[in-house]
């Protein structure tokens, strides 16, 4: 039962109190990372609360204490992969298409993607 109004927040004041775009709060809520409430048929509320919770630090680690650890990626529960091979794996893949292509490299794809963010700016 809700007893004081302010517990709660809209989607739209949740962003506007987060910072983030209305999409993301629902994308957040959707994956379950934000928990949130239903008022009757149509209105949504989250509890402050909540919206506090979603609020940590960007960094659990510091960066030396990631690389002091024995970093593995798990490919599909498969077999332990290595980074640093990895990472040597996908920079030979590299120069074998670079050999394939005479050294050329490939285009810019800037201005693709320019122009269709163009084209979806243009529909809307």
């Amino acid at each position: 039962m809700i007893t004081n109004e302010t517990e709660y927040a809209t989607i739209s004041e949740a962003a506007r109190l987060l910072r983030v775009s209305v999409p993301t709060v629902w994308r957040w809520i959707d994956s379950g990372q934000l928990p949130a409430h239903r008022i009757g048929k149509r209105s949504i509320r989250i509890r402050r609360e909540d919206l506090a919770a979603v609020i940590r630090p960007a960094r659990d680690q510091t960066m030396k204490e990631v690389k002091e650890q024995d970093l593995q990626i798990t490919h599909l529960g498969r077999r332990p992969v290595d980074v640093e091979n990895l990472i040597g794996s996908l920079r030979e893949g590299q120069e074998r298409i670079l050999a394939r292509r005479k050294g050329k490299r490939f285009r810019s794809s800037v201005s693709l993607i320019r122009e269709g963010r163009d084209e979806r700016s243009a529909a809307l």
